[in-house]
């Protein structure tokens, strides 16, 4: 009910006369899931998707809707274990590209795979050692098997990476922060996946305007 009141407020201010949909594209939740300071209660964030998308296309039919699947501890994965948002959008992938068939809709993902590299030294994680990212064929090969199963889950469906960047001040060494940003940039294009940067070009965090 909460979200029906959010989007009933925005699509009353965000017209398509003001806000063309050629132009602006709208994303439903934020890395929607059960984690955190945010949850889904009373059922899962695919089954809420079909009403919510019947009211924004009544009222916009050309509108372009973000979706992304639902993070954290799900019972459909392995016990419940904790799903970051790349895998998330794989489990949620069957729904969301049957809904693309009747609604403008666009997977999305956030990527910081490996966390103990892209996220060292922050709370949640909890690596004693300051962790390379050197580009080797082995920690490429992860990065795009990651990339390949959103594609192929997706088929035809766009996808847009919503997020990737370095979530801290420096790396131990400035050539690997470069070198997981470039290829990471590379994948993304590779599978045909529009992307943004989490961190700002002038931002310290691992790369600069010259990169």
């Amino acid at each position: 009910s909460t979200l029906r009141w959010v989007w009933m407020a925005m699509l009353a201010e965000f017209s398509t006369a003001e806000w063309p949909a050629e132009r602006v594209v709208f994303e439903l939740v934020n890395e929607p899931g059960n984690f955190q300071n945010h949850s889904v209660s009373g059922g899962r964030f695919v089954e809420m998707l079909p009403a919510l998308l019947r009211l924004i296309s009544s009222a916009q039919p050309s509108r372009v809707m973000i979706v992304g699947g639902e993070m954290g501890s799900r019972a459909d994965f392995e016990g419940g274990r904790f799903v970051n948002s790349g895998p998330a959008l794989v489990l949620d992938a069957p729904t969301i590209a049957a809904l693309a068939a009747r609604h403008h809709l666009v997977g999305t993902f956030h990527f910081y795979r490996p966390r103990d590299f892209t996220n060292q030294g922050m709370p949640d994680v909890h690596s004693m050692t300051q962790p390379r990212w050197q580009g080797t064929a082995t920690e490429v090969d992860d990065l795009a098997e990651h990339f390949a199963a959103v594609r192929s889950a997706l088929n035809a469906t766009p996808v847009y990476l919503g997020e990737f960047g370095i979530n801290v001040e420096a790396v131990p060494e400035r050539s690997d922060g470069v070198a997981w940003l470039r290829t990471v940039r590379s994948l993304a294009e590779r599978n045909g996946f529009a992307w943004a940067l989490w961190t700002y070009s002038l931002s310290p965090k691992g790369v600069t305007a010259a990169d």
